[in-house]
Formats: structure tokens, sequence, C-alpha cells
């Protein structure tokens, strides 16, 4: 029963780390295959997140084949946040244009995300390690 724990700490912190490691940056590399078409987005505003009022969102406003397209972003961040007027060069998705991504925030997302999934995997290390005390 007590190597139980250390089992379950392994297990999810392992999880966690596949995840931030594996799955979400495989998640977005094939989002940006998807969108093979560049247009230029402006930054119309920042949404603040209802539950943390110092995270933003951008709102990016983009034409493509004489439609305009105003499009929020699903991730909230309090880093490298960009200002309102700034033009980003977008990725859509050219059979639906609705369907976007922004690399240049992909990219520092990424590198949290590898950061954060590191730091699991050094979670399920400890378990392990706890695991190993608890059987000497």
């Amino acid at each position: 029963m007590a190597l139980l724990f250390p089992l379950i700490g392994i297990f999810v912190f392992g999880l966690l780390a596949v995840l931030f490691i594996a799955v979400i940056p495989n998640n977005t590399k094939k989002k940006e295959q998807q969108c093979s078409q560049t247009v230029l987005a402006k930054i119309v505003e920042l949404k603040s997140s209802a539950d943390s009022p110092n995270m933003f969102a951008p709102v990016y406003e983009y034409s493509f084949n004489g439609n305009s397209y105003r499009k929020e972003s699903n991730v909230y961040t309090n880093y490298n946040v960009p200002a309102v007027g700034t033009e980003r060069k977008l990725l859509i998705d050219p059979n639906n244009p609705d369907v976007y991504t922004d690399p240049e925030r992909n990219a520092s997302t990424m590198k949290v995300m590898k950061i954060i999934g590191f730091c699991m995997a050094g979670g399920a290390v400890v378990f392990v390690v706890i695991g190993i005390m608890i059987n000497i």
C-alpha cells in the first residue's frame, strides 16, 4: 500500500510530462500544416480573462478573399502580450479561413509548454526516488 502513492505520482506526473512535451506541440504543428495561407492581421483588442484580469488574449482582424474576419485567441497570457494596433502574420486554412494560428505566439507558448513538461518529468523522477526510498 505504501508503494501506491509513488506509483500514482509517477503516473500523473509522467502523463502530464508527455502531454506538455509531445501532445500539445504535435497538435500545434498539425494546425500549422493545415493553415498554409499567410495573412496580415491587426490586433484590434485585448480581452482580459474573467478568472485573472492580468491575463490577455488578442483579438485579430484580417481579410481573405474579400471577406473580413475577427477572431479572438483562446490563449490568455501575461507574457509577450502584443499591443493593440500591432500587425502579425497569421496562418489560416484557405479552405476554412475561420481556422487560424499565430506562429509567433505558438513559438513562445511551446517553449513554456516544454519547460512545464520537463518539470513534470522531474516530478515523476522524484516519485521514482520516493518509491525506491520506501522499499529500502
